[in-house]
C-alpha cells in the first residue's frame, strides 16, 4: 500500500511542477484536492515511518514542535473568533501545515531508490522544459481559451496554460551537469534547460544562478575553462537565433540580449508596476503598518485577513502577503512564531549537512548535495515570492527536502 501511496506522492509531484496553479485549483468540499491527498499520504507516512523518522532530529525538536502546533492551533481558534471565512482562515494557515510534506518526501525516500529518484526527476525537468516550449510557440492565450476550465473558491482557473516553476526547472541544469553521468547528452539536456529558464524572463533566475555558482564553484571553473570555446558560441549563437526568430518569453517580449540586461536591471528601477525595489518597498511597508501594538508583533495577526492593502496591477486583485516568507510568518504569528520557524529551518539544513558528508558512496554524496542546494535555492526564493505559501509550489520544494532528509546513510 505504501509504495502506491509513493506512486500518488511522485504523480503529484509531477502535476504540479507541469501544471501548476491551474490542478491546484481543484477542489474536493472547498479543498484543493491534490493538497488534501497529499497531506493524508504525509501523515500516513509519518505514523508509517515513526520510529525512523524520530530519530532523525533529537527530542527536543519534538518536544518544540508540539508545543508550536499547540501555538498555531490557538492562533488558528482565535482567527475563527474574529469572524474570517473558515475557508480563508484554512488557506492562510497552510504556509505551516504544508511542512508536513516533508513527510512525504522522507517516506518516498525509504521506499523507492535512489536510481529511480533520478529517473523520476529526470522526467519531471525534461516534460517541465519540453511544456515550457510548447506554451511560448502555441501561445498561452490561446491554450487557456481551449483549456477546461477548473472552479476554485475564488475564481475560475484554466487547468492548462500557467507555466512550469522556472526556478525548479533551473534546478535541472546543475541535476544534468553534476548529478548525472557525465556525458553529451547529459551535457546537452543541461544545456536545452538553461535555454529554457532565459524564456522565463524572471529576475530570481539570475540570482539562482550565483547560487547554484556557489555550491559548484569548483566543478563549473573546471567544466567551463575545459569547453570554453564551445560554451561561449553556442550560447551567443543561441540568443541571437532566438532574437533573429523573434522567439517569446513567457511574458509576451520578443527574446533579445537587451531584454536579458533589462529584466535584470528592472530589479532596481523604481518603478511601481515592475516589481522592483520601489515597488516591493511599498508592500513590506504597507504590511508592516498592520502591526499597531506590543500583542500583534508578538502574537502576529492571525490567519483569515490580508496582509497589505495593495492591489496588482495586471489582476486587480489585492495581494495578500508580502511576498516575503519570513515576513509573511511574523504577520501571521509574531516574533514568536517566526523564532519556531527559524528553529526548524535551521534543524532542516543542518541535518541536510550531515547526511551530505555522510554520504559513502560517490552518486549518493552527489545527489545529496543537489538536494541540499534546493534546500537553499528554496528558501531564498521564498523571501522574494510566495513559493512556500501555496501547496501547489511549497509541495515540490519540501518534498525535496524530506528526500534528503531520508536518505539512508
Amino acid at each position: 500500500m505504501y509504495k502506491f501511496f509513493s506512486i500518488v506522492l511522485i504523480v503529484i509531484l509531477f502535476l504540479y511542477n507541469l501544471l501548476g496553479i491551474g490542478i491546484a485549483n481543484y477542489q474536493i468540499f472547498s479543498i484543493p484536492g491534490l493538497q488534501l491527498s497529499a497531506l493524508i499520504i504525509c501523515i500516513n507516512f509519518f505514523y508509517k515511518f515513526n520510529s525512523v523518522i524520530s530519530q532523525i532530529f533529537s527530542r527536543q525538536f519534538w518536544f518544540i514542535l508540539l508545543i508550536f502546533m499547540i501555538y498555531i492551533f490557538a492562533i488558528f481558534i482565535k482567527s475563527m473568533s474574529n469572524g474570517y471565512p473558515l475557508i480563508r482562515i484554512i488557506q492562510d494557515a497552510e504556509i505551516f501545515y504544508d511542512i508536513i510534506f516533508i513527510f512525504g518526501g522522507i517516506g518516498v525516500a525509504k521506499i523507492i531508490s535512489n536510481k529511480t529518484q533520478l529517473k523520476i526527476l529526470s522526467t519531471i525537468f525534461l516534460s517541465m522544459a519540453a511544456w515550457y516550449l510548447i506554451i511560448i510557440i502555441v501561445g498561452q492565450e490561446l491554450i487557456q481559451l481551449v483549456s477546461p476550465k477548473i472552479g476554485g473558491v475564488y475564481r475560475s482557473l484554466s487547468l492548462f496554460g500557467a507555466y512550469p516553476s522556472h526556478s525548479f526547472l533551473m534546478l535541472g541544469v546543475p541535476f544534468f551537469l553534476f548529478v548525472q553521468k557525465n556525458n553529451l547528452k547529459n551535457k546537452f539536456l543541461a544545456f536545452f534547460i538553461g535555454v529554457t529558464t532565459l524564456l522565463a524572463q524572471k529576475r530570481f533566475i539570475f540570482v539562482e544562478a550565483i547560487i547554484i555558482s556557489i555550491f559548484y564553484h569548483k566543478k563549473i571553473a573546471m567544466k567551463f575553462f575545459q569547453n570554453l570555446f564551445v560554451i561561449i558560441p553556442l550560447i551567443i549563437l543561441t540568443m541571437y537565433t532566438f532574437e533573429f526568430l523573434e522567439i517569446r518569453t513567457s511574458k509576451g517580449n520578443i527574446f533579445s540580449i537587451d531584454l536579458i540586461t533589462s529584466t535584470w536591471q528592472s530589479a532596481f528601477v523604481q518603478n511601481e508596476e515592475s516589481g522592483g525595489v520601489s515597488w516591493r518597498f511599498n508592500l513590506y511597508e504597507d504590511s508592516l503598518s498592520k502591526i499597531k501594538n506590543i500583542n500583534d508583533m508578538l502574537f502576529g495577526l492571525g490567519f483569515g485577513g490580508s496582509l497589505t492593502d495593495l492591489t496588482d496591477t495586471s489582476t486587480g486583485l489585492i495581494i495578500r502577503t508580502p511576498h516575503v516568507y519570513i515576513l509573511t510568518v511574523f504577520l501571521r504569528s509574531g516574533l514568536i512564531g517566526l523564532l519556531f520557524t527559524l528553529y526548524f529551518f535551521s534543524n532542516f539544513f543542518s541535518k541536510g549537512i550531515k547526511i551530505c558528508f555522510a554520504s559513502k558512496n560517490e552518486l549518493s554524496k552527489k545527489y545529496n548535495y543537489f538536494l541540499l542546494l534546493s534546500f537553499v535555492i528554496a528558501f531564498f526564493e521564498a523571501q522574494t515570492n510566495p513559493m512556500l505559501e501555496y501547496a501547489h509550489m511549497a509541495f515540490p520544494r519540501y518534498f525535496l527536502i524530506g528526500l534528503l532528509l531520508g536518505q539512508k546513510n
